[in-house]
């Protein structure tokens, strides 16, 4: 058995290897504060597919929260891949949201959690959010992380509450990834997927104070008065991809995986494309019947993909149904993957 030190002293990671045979093999954290890796090896049905489970922890929810309020961690976790070759072809993610004891809690505490990664000159990321408990995408990809010295792997997790004034709730992060190394994945022959996450940023009255930093771009968290509204906005700066056009997409470009990410009271999201008049995708949210927070989402997965071009311009319509009597915080996305030919 192999242990690594992490780089966070409140956070534990348990890392358990998924190889192609050989029984299961998991241990518990240490009991000091000393942050551990551990690895073993269990049985997988489909070749070369490995996993990697992580527990955030040290989660603190005490009180109500606005949007992006809630109690963050951050976990660097590229030692886990160090031995995986220039790359990490990541097919999957899962995570759910434990107690102290590591029993389920209830889902409506996850804001989101991300796998991300950070070069000199691009980045991308996996997420889950509240709605969406698994991320698996479409057969014959895989989103590909750089894994080289120049390149940050980190987890990034945040919960929320938006139900109980009265609150003192421990939670943890429970995060598993199945991935291929780059040697697997070129043998499966799997194709690259990309990070394109569409964000919208309509004219609302902001949850925060618009940063100085970035002045031209209108917040991207915003307030909903009650009743039901619906909101246009230009996509303009998707994260992660350059600008140069509405998308900052290219010729042969083709969204395989897309899922809306709201709020509670959230209703849909719909990619539109402006130069046709076309809605493109429309994925639609289940709440709760009894507390603020999103139960399911739709899904879109296709290995085949629909095209996307450089000279149309998109925007997304978000729809919010607030049934209070006060304001309510909002955000509306489309968290998407994309091939480039």
């Amino acid at each position: 058995m192999t242990r690594l030190r992490a780089d966070l002293p409140t956070l534990v990671l348990l890392c358990v290897l998924v190889g192609a045979s050989g029984p299961s093999a998991k241990s518990n954290p240490t009991a000091d504060s000393t942050p551990t890796q551990d690895a073993g090896s269990s049985a997988t049905t489909e070749p070369g597919l490995k996993t990697l489970e992580f527990f955030l922890e040290g989660f603190h929810i005490d009180k109500k929260y606005l949007s992006m309020e809630g109690p963050e961690k951050k976990l660097p976790v590229k030692s886990a891949w160090g031995n995986e070759g220039s790359a990490i072809w990541v097919k999957s993610m899962t995570v759910e949201i434990l107690d102290e004891e590591r029993q389920p809690l209830s889902a409506e505490f996850l804001c989101h959690a991300w796998l991300a990664f950070r070069s000199p000159d691009r980045g991308g990321m996996i997420t889950v959010s509240q709605g969406t408990k698994t991320v698996t995408l479409p057969d014959g990809y895989a989103f590909v992380m750089p894994n080289n010295p120049e390149t940050r792997l980190t987890l990034i997790g945040m919960v929320e509450n938006n139900n109980h004034e009265v609150i003192d709730q421990k939670a943890i992060m429970k995060y598993t990834i199945g991935y291929y190394s780059d040697e697997e994945a070129r043998k499966a022959k799997l194709k690259k997927l990309e990070t394109l996450n569409m964000v919208g940023r309509p004219d609302a009255p902001a949850v925060h104070h618009q940063s100085p930093m970035k002045p031209h771009l209108k917040p991207h968290h915003w307030m909903v008065p009650p009743g039901r509204h619906t909101y246009r906005s230009a996509l303009t700066r998707p994260m992660f991809r350059s600008p140069g056009n509405s998308l900052g997409i290219s010729e042969g470009t083709r969204i395989h995986f897309m899922r809306p990410h709201l709020h509670g009271y959230g209703e849909s999201v719909a990619l539109i494309d402006k130069t046709t008049g076309e809605t493109i995708w429309k994925g639609f949210a289940e709440n709760a019947k009894e507390l603020r927070h999103i139960v399911s989402v739709d899904i879109y997965s296709d290995a085949d993909g629909i095209p996307l071009y450089p000279s149309h311009q998109y925007e997304l319509e978000i729809v919010y149904d607030n049934p209070t009597q006060k304001p309510i915080d909002a955000m509306g996305a489309l968290r998407a993957f994309v091939s480039v030919e």
